[in-house]
């Protein structure tokens, strides 16, 4: 049995008190908001978050506050004096003075409980202010603080691609290949670590958050609340947010994390190891207003398999239905959309039966594919057949059918992962130099200046 259990909602508490104690009084009340999500039957939770509540003049949360400590806590000294002073605040004077009154009661301490009905007794006879609006006004602003990109290149709001959640929008018009977000990881796990041991990294990591990253992670939604795969809160929202970020680490990133799936994406996602940011770029024509979706299925197990595999494979690990735009298509279109995408993966495995004579047979294949991801407006991942297309153009010494396909990729790969990326730097030399790809020059010569991506399929 482990020694020192995961108690999650007091992590929450001392990092809203190291918060409060920092006069950032908005991130502490989060903090102790998420503190009473997760228990419900502390008192020690609601009060500090009235404490918050009164800094942050939103007098009518700190009243209810410390009614619910005092429902836990009866005679609460804290919780009765705070409760008086905000019903000053709201101008319900006598139940305030009632609130002193039994401070002093149960034991208070009499000169703060004699200064307070001063202060009553001051506001009661002071003209009467102005309606204050500042605590609506706050709860507003508090809606979505921290969701807005620093570039203003998206917000966060309200998504009709998912029930009762939020997504990113753009806020500016997005080309092919421009860059959305860059962000780097608040924290990272080795993704192959025995299961109870990657629990106690990602445990140690919550734990070493600061207030701010700890209260936006956990305002990260959590897909697992309603089953048993996980012991606790932050392992589920790791769980429901990671992002592979190579092929032996995960990690977090809050804003990235706001972007919902669809199996048609409009942007893409990945991690640059050179800068240690994970990016994303738009794929296509995104306009103002327009929600940008990532896919949370790589590569051809999500253009390469059909709705019902998709759907299983997003409810069993994220357990939702997918419900994007060509998950929604009628039953005849996405019968459509069905084929296209399985042909589009049985011409990928037929690719390499073809001997290296077969060079026409090959390339017409590849087109094919290529034709097939357009018409299911898939906007990403040609690159998997336009690089093989340059191999077997060189092989036969078509260096100028060489040069087009490597262009094609390479421009690929930079719209999708960036000019400083890997990606892009893995047929960068092919780009430059045809005469580079594997193979090249070792078959009989031969031309294909009239294969391109273009070209029509018989």
């Amino acid at each position: 049995m482990e020694k020192h259990p995961f108690n999650v909602a007091e992590l929450a508490k001392e990092k809203g008190n190291v918060a409060f104690k920092a006069k950032d009084y908005v991130t502490a009340r989060s903090l102790y908001s998420h503190a009473m999500a997760i228990d419900q039957s502390n008192h020690l939770y609601p009060l500090n978050r009235s404490m918050a509540n009164l800094k942050l003049a939103r007098w009518d949360d700190a009243e209810a506050d410390t009614t619910k400590t005092l429902d836990l806590s009866p005679h609460n000294l804290k919780a009765l004096f705070r409760r008086g002073v905000a019903r000053k605040e709201l101008g319900r004077w006598d139940q305030a003075r009632e609130d002193i009154q039994m401070f002093i009661d149960h034991g208070g301490d009499p000169t703060h409980g004699a200064q307070e009905f001063k202060a009553i007794a001051d506001a009661e006879s002071s003209p009467p202010s102005e309606p204050s609006y500042a605590s609506s006004n706050l709860n507003n602003a508090l809606a979505n603080l921290h969701l807005k990109d620093d570039s203003c290149f998206f917000t966060i709001h309200d998504s009709a691609a998912v029930q009762k959640g939020e997504g990113a929008f753009a806020s500016r018009e997005f080309w092919r290949g421009d860059l959305i977000l860059s962000e780097k990881p608040i924290f990272s796990i080795p993704t192959y670590a025995p299961e109870k041991q990657k629990h106690k990294y990602i445990e140690a990591e919550v734990r070493n958050l600061s207030p701010d990253h700890l209260d936006r992670f956990f305002s990260l939604h959590n897909s697992h609340t309603e089953c048993s795969c996980f012991p606790n809160p932050p392992l589920g929202i790791f769980g429901t947010n990671a992002f592979a970020l190579n092929d032996d680490d995960s990690g977090i990133c809050l804003r990235a994390s706001r972007f919902n799936h669809s199996c048609s994406p409009n942007a893409r996602h990945s991690f640059n190891a050179n800068t240690g940011e994970l990016r994303i770029y738009a794929l296509g024509t995104i306009p103002v207003g327009e929600e940008i979706f990532i896919t949370y299925i790589g590569g051809r197990r999500l253009y390469g398999n059909p709705r019902r595999f998709r759907q299983d494979v997003l409810h069993a690990r994220y357990h939702f239905t997918c419900a994007c735009s060509v998950c929604s298509l009628s039953e005849a279109e996405s019968k459509m959309s069905d084929a296209r995408r399985v042909k589009a993966n049985e011409l990928w495995e037929i690719i390499p039966s073809f001997s290296p004579t077969q060079g026409i047979q090959r390339l017409t294949v590849i087109v094919e594919a290529i034709h097939l991801l357009k018409e299911e407006g898939y906007l990403a991942d040609a690159d998997d057949f336009t690089n093989d297309a340059g191999v077997v153009c060189a092989y036969h010494s078509d260096w100028v059918s060489a040069k087009y396909w490597a262009s094609l990729t390479y421009q690929t790969r930079v719209a999708e992962f960036g000019e400083d990326s890997t990606r892009a730097a893995e047929v960068r030399g092919v780009y430059l130099n045809p005469k580079s790809f594997p193979l090249a020059g070792y078959g009989p010569p031969k031309n294909f200046i009239e294969i391109r991506a273009e070209t029509t399929v018989s």
